[in-house]
């Protein structure tokens, strides 16, 4: 997916960036029942007022990084992948 459409996909080789302090402040907003969980990023906010978004799935340890969660959800329902 590219960097383009305001999102970084990041692999298990690559450093996450989303130190302990953010990670103890993010809200979860999804169930880790199915294996993917949807964090909001109250320390990094967007000038439209939004937190930055992730969206982990521990099934296959894949994280992406969405600048909103408005963009987040617009990727994740445009992907049939992910609506399988």
């Amino acid at each position: 997916m590219p960097k383009s459409q305001g999102f970084c996909r990041i692999k298990k080789t690559e450093f996450l960036i989303l130190d302990k302090v953010e990670l103890q402040t993010c809200l979860e907003i999804s169930t880790e029942e199915y294996f993917m969980i949807f964090l909001l990023n109250p320390q990094v906010i967007t000038s439209d007022g939004e937190c930055e978004a992730w969206f982990f799935d521990s099934k296959y340890g894949d994280a992406q990084r969405y600048p909103s969660f408005g963009q987040m959800m617009e990727e994740i329902l445009n992907d049939p992948e992910f609506l399988g």
